[in-house]
């Protein structure tokens, strides 16, 4: 073990213990240690990680160039993707959700829903008389999907009909019914 003096440090500015060898105390010495293995560690990883990010740019580049070139996309790509987004959303109900709500994530039972509601409409437009009923637990998404969207969705593509929007509460079917107009009212 290193022999240690009573010497006063330069670092801490008290009387500790010190090393023979050296003028600052041996926690001073034990702190600066620690903090330089630190930083050499925080330094190599650091160095592995850009040389890492580095690798796989050069892959990504050499084995997809194409990829570049799609990130950069012209004036007329962004027309034709926002045109087939825009017929997208006039031919399927859940495009057109997705066009006004892009945070909405759309389940299993979602595109259920919404292939059943265009069916029923198609059969409404040919006059079928059908019937649908959806029964789901609360907070699932149905009331959004079948009474806000699905007659906005409708109305936008069959002006002539008509619909009743009816609730257990009038204060729930009055925000169904201004989300409808402000859906209808937009022009996009």
């Amino acid at each position: 073990m290193a022999q240690t003096l009573k010497k006063h440090c330069q670092t801490c500015a008290t009387e500790t213990e010190h090393w023979v060898d050296t003028q600052i105390c041996c926690e001073c010495a034990a702190r600066d240690g620690a903090e330089r293995l630190a930083a050499t560690k925080a330094a190599k990883k650091a160095r592995k990680k850009a040389k890492r990010r580095k690798k796989v740019k050069k892959t990504w580049e050499k084995k997809r160039p194409e990829l570049r070139k799609k990130r950069e996309k012209t004036q007329k790509e962004k027309a034709q993707i926002e045109a087939y987004r825009r017929e997208a959303a006039r031919r399927h109900l859940l495009p057109f959700i997705r066009r006004y709500e892009p945070n909405y994530l759309a389940g299993w039972v979602h595109k259920v829903i919404a292939q059943e509601l265009e069916v029923f409409l198609e059969d409404v437009v040919a006059q079928k008389s059908p019937r649908l009923m959806i029964a789901m637990p609360p907070r699932h998404g149905k009331s959004m999907e079948t009474s806000q969207y699905f007659p906005a969705w409708a109305l936008g593509k069959y002006p002539f009909l008509e619909f009743i929007n009816c609730s257990y509460a009038q204060s729930l079917q009055m925000d169904f019914s201004r989300k409808i107009q402000e859906l209808v009212k937009e022009e996009d």
